[in-house]
């Protein structure tokens, strides 16, 4: 008996590869990150965005289109990207080497996006519940930090494991709550689409804040989906995470504050008397969301040593460091400081994204990528070939200018979906620069030869 449980552990806890490619052996059936991607999807903050955009754009039909067309963006996007990571085996900042050098993958690795996200959850989360039970908001951060971050330490396994859990509560308390709102709306469902909000915000900026509120975590959506063991799987994930999860939670936000007009989701559950049924579903929400966000920031930090001084460090020695930054920064109050880094994260990772996409899809295919054709096929990532190529300068100008473009659009003159204008931009400049580089290399190399040849 004893061997057998020791043995379930180190199977559980089994290495993340968080370096190295995934041997196909042990890659996981499609479930499990399709789960995993689920618990991320659906977020606390997907409800109350969903509350938001539900009633701010003149009528609940056109917020529930705003809200249809974001998350099929989503889908697509984390499709992209989960497809190269399965076929690679790589996390987002391994697989970074190829399209930004050895050395340059130190710039998508160090980002403290994740980590913000997780001492926002639990803060916001721990915040919450000292409102209503009187406890010292502080004490209940370290207590739910150390709680939501079970999975981040196990790895891909636990992380499954916690979000199938989780994921039945919240799907049956997201039924319940909606059905309750609805019974007790007066003119009911069809009521509901039928009446008219105050406009306060463009469709195109509820499309806007669907995709901002994932547009840095899609980017590094292969880190899970790297497990499975076919390319179309991550199509799968893709949609199920975004088509049926934070599409069932973004919907229901918007149901329920047409129904009460009030957009956080939390505060109109306590209004119709739902508390206990709201403090489950957001218990369940916030402790999956905090789990992969760390766990992806675990597995960050993990390759920035290995990029910048070709370090390997232990990713569950990382991880404690994480969660221990995460529960001090939840309990100090951190959430009330970090929102503008977080919003500038989430346009600059796009841009870090549209260049591993154009990369891959593109320049990979093509004589002038800056290393070789189909490198991704050929080399393993700690080939020699690979780890001589120390930084592609190309990234610069397709990251800066595809910010800029986010940055310019998002603040200065707001106009149509930012983040799919970052990742254009960079995704066009990217390949442009690349591609006439590599003919003004091969028409050097002809030029040489032909010299050589004359002589």
């Amino acid at each position: 008996m004893n061997s057998e449980l020791i043995n379930g552990l180190k199977k559980l806890t089994s290495t993340e590869y968080p370096t190295d490619h995934i041997p196909i052996e042990e890659r996981l059936p499609v479930i499990v990150p399709t789960i995993a991607w689920l618990g991320f999807a659906m977020f606390m903050f997907t409800y109350l965005i969903g509350g938001v955009v539900g009633i701010s754009t003149g009528s609940l039909g056109r917020g529930l289109l705003a809200i249809f067309i974001g998350n099929i963006f989503l889908a697509v996007y984390l499709g992209l990207h989960g497809q190269i990571a399965i076929r690679t085996g790589l996390t987002s900042n391994m697989l970074a080497m190829y399209s930004f050098g050895r050395r340059g993958a130190v710039i998508p690795a160090f980002n403290f996006g994740d980590i913000g996200w997780s001492i926002v959850m639990v803060a916001i989360f721990a915040w919450a519940v000292s409102g209503i039970w009187d406890i010292d908001a502080r004490v209940l951060a370290l207590a739910f930090g150390l709680l939501f971050l079970t999975g981040t330490f196990i790895g891909i396994r636990g992380i499954y494991w916690i979000s199938l859990f989780q994921l039945i509560i919240m799907v049956l308390m997201g039924i319940v709550a909606l059905y309750t709102v609805i019974m007790k709306t007066p003119a009911g469902l069809v009521g509901l689409f039928t009446s008219t909000f105050p406009e306060k915000q463009s469709f195109a900026m509820s499309v806007t804040m669907i995709i901002g509120l994932f547009a840095n975590g899609v980017t590094r959506g292969g880190d899970l989906i790297r497990w499975g063991r076919k390319p179309w799987h991550a199509w799968v994930v893709g949609f199920v995470a975004f088509g049926l999860g934070a599409m069932f939670c973004a919907l229901s936000g918007a149901l329920i504050s047409a129904a009460t007009g009030i957009t956080d989701t939390f505060e109109a559950l306590k209004v119709i008397g739902l508390v206990g049924l709201g403090l489950v579903l957001f218990f369940c929400l916030s402790w999956t969301t905090t789990d992969v966000s760390a766990y992806l920031a675990s597995l960050a930090f993990t390759a920035l040593p290995k990029a910048a001084i070709e370090r390997d460090v232990n990713r569950r020695n990382v991880a404690i460091i994480i969660a221990a930054i995460v529960m001090l920064g939840a309990a100090a109050g951190l959430h009330r400081y970090i929102v503008d880094w977080l919003i500038l994260m989430g346009i600059y990772m796009p841009a870090v994204g549209g260049v591993i996409i154009a990369d891959f899809y593109i320049m990979n295919f093509t004589k002038y990528h800056w290393m070789e054709q189909g490198v991704y096929e050929k080399r393993r990532i700690n080939d020699a070939e690979v780890i001589k190529f120390k930084f592609n300068w190309v990234v610069i100008p397709a990251i800066v200018l595809g910010t800029i473009v986010g940055y310019y659009t998002t603040y200065a003159h707001p106009t149509g979906i930012p983040p799919v204008y970052s990742i254009l931009t960079s995704i066009v400049v990217y390949t442009v620069i690349s591609y006439a580089r590599g003919i003004f290399r091969l028409k050097k190399k002809i030029n040489e030869r032909s010299a050589i040849q004359i002589d």
